[in-house]
């Protein structure tokens, strides 16, 4: 039996052999199409390079210039946001300056003011003594005391002094400023 199954193993194996032969001649037309087919696209490729290459020189020059450009411009808002800064400091500064010599004037104004009060306050007074004083004497030593209409007030009847001088004096019938001549002879408005 040995010899029937080796006979059987022999024709199996030459079988397998042709079939594997077959196979591989059946295979080598579609080996050298597909080596057709890669040449082809190596040369499509090598064309799509060679073409593209000025293309892609250019988009790489175009973004060295993009990258150039954003830094240029980040430079100079960065340059405008530090001088937009400054400025806004010194603005603040002057500001607070000017606060503090308004206030420093304003104080003055106010001491200024308590001053010149209290001198025409004095001086009124000073002047309301005097016309006391000046009334009085006339009385005293026989003069008649005018009051500021220009009346004489009625002798016999007795008034306090203070009531001649606590009216206002009337206001001047025309109130019209002074005017001088100019030195060309024409009049002034």
């Amino acid at each position: 039996m040995s010899s029937g199954f080796q006979n059987f193993a022999a024709v199996a194996s030459g079988i397998v052999s042709i079939a594997s032969l077959l196979f591989i001649i059946a295979l080598l037309p579609l080996v050298w199409s597909l080596r057709q087919a890669a040449m082809k696209l190596v040369d499509v490729l090598e064309h799509l390079r060679t073409d593209t290459r000025p293309l892609l020189s250019r988009t790489e020059a175009i973004a060295d210039d993009v990258k150039e450009i954003t830094a240029v411009v980040r430079r100079e808002v960065e340059t405008v946001g530090d001088t937009v800064e400054m400025a806004n400091d010194r603005l603040v500064d002057a500001i607070d300056r000017a606060e503090r010599r308004v206030r420093d004037f304003d104080a003055l104004l106010g001491v200024a003011q308590d001053e010149v009060e209290g001198v025409f306050v004095k001086t009124a007074s000073a002047i309301r003594g005097v016309r006391r004083g000046v009334n009085v004497f006339r009385v005293l030593f026989g003069g008649r005391s005018r009051r500021r209409d220009g009346r004489v007030p009625i002798r016999g009847r007795r008034r306090p002094i203070d009531e001649d001088f606590d009216e206002a004096p009337p206001p001047p019938a025309e109130a019209r400023p002074r005017t001088r001549p100019r030195r060309d002879g024409s009049p002034s408005a």
